[in-house]
C-alpha cells in the first residue's frame, strides 16, 4: 500500500466545492503571495500549519480590511459590506464542505 499509495477500503468523496479555490485565491492573492515567500523559509515540517495559521490569521484579516475600505471610498458602504460578508462566506463553505482537510 505504500509503494502504490493507495489506500485500500476509503473511497474518494465527490468535491462539490473545488470551484471555490481559485475565487479565494484571487481574492486574497497579496497574503497568499506573502505565504509562498515564506513557506519555502520554513525548514521544519512540524511548523509550517502553525506558521501558515499566523501569517493568514495576521495577513488575510488586514487584506480584507483594507479591500472593504477601499470598496466603502470608492462606492459606498453597502458594497463594501456586501463584498465583506460574501468573502468570509466563501471561506466558510470551502473550509466546512471540502471533502478533504485543506493543505
Amino acid at each position: 500500500m505504500i509503494s502504490t499509495k493507495t489506500i485500500i477500503g476509503r473511497t474518494k468523496k465527490m468535491n462539490y466545492v473545488g470551484f471555490i479555490k481559485p475565487i479565494i485565491i484571487l481574492n486574497c492573492i497579496i497574503p497568499w503571495f506573502i505565504w509562498k515567500y515564506i513557506e519555502n523559509k520554513i525548514e521544519e515540517f512540524e511548523f509550517i500549519d502553525t506558521f501558515r495559521y499566523g501569517i493568514n490569521t495576521i495577513t488575510v484579516g488586514i487584506n480584507f480590511m483594507i479591500v472593504t475600505y477601499a470598496l466603502s471610498y470608492f462606492y459606498n458602504w453597502t458594497t463594501a459590506t456586501i463584498y465583506l460578508l460574501s468573502s468570509l462566506l466563501l471561506i466558510l463553505l470551502y473550509s466546512k464542505l471540502h471533502p478533504i482537510p485543506a493543505k
